[in-house]
């Protein structure tokens, strides 16, 4: 079942921690999806000490069917039910789906922790809720985390 025509996925990162910070994405976003070389593009800013916008995209359904179901496997029940809960507040009127992983807990221990807060990794994916509404949408994202937590229990 596609979920999703694309996940778009952004970290911002200081110019010393590109690297480190390209690397996290890209195991993130190959997380379920092994083998896979994913590119990461870097937006510098105009100044060395500027942050850099560091970004990448999945577009096959199979990569982000993957990447949805490594994510349900890697947080807790507890966020999945706050996802859940919090669905209408992550869809938006284009029917983007947001979620945001705190970076540090990522980059040490590879480990996905939800956040609210800036300091992270920011997936956009734009659902495909069929009729297009954003009733739709919602009810998509409680229904794949629905069933993708009952299958972790």
């Amino acid at each position: 079942m596609k979920l999703a025509h694309y996940l778009a996925a952004r970290v911002l990162s200081l110019p010393s921690d590109i690297e480190r910070n390209s690397d996290a994405l890209r195991a993130l976003l190959s997380s379920g999806n092994a083998g896979r070389d994913i590119p990461v593009t870097v937006h510098q800013g105009d100044g060395s000490s500027q942050s850099a916008l560091l970004t990448s995209f999945l577009r096959k359904e199979s990569e982000i069917n993957r990447l949805l179901r490594f994510i349900a496997s890697g947080i807790s029940e507890e966020e999945k039910k706050t996802i859940i809960t919090e669905a209408e507040q992550r869809v938006d009127d284009r029917l983007d789906f947001f979620l945001r992983f705190d970076r540090e807990p990522w980059l040490t221990e590879r480990k996905l922790v939800l956040t609210t807060k800036g300091d992270c990794f920011h997936l956009t994916l734009s659902m495909a809720a069929y009729p297009k509404s954003r009733e739709r949408a919602i009810a998509l994202v409680k229904q794949v985390f629905s069933s993708l937590q009952e299958r972790h229990q």
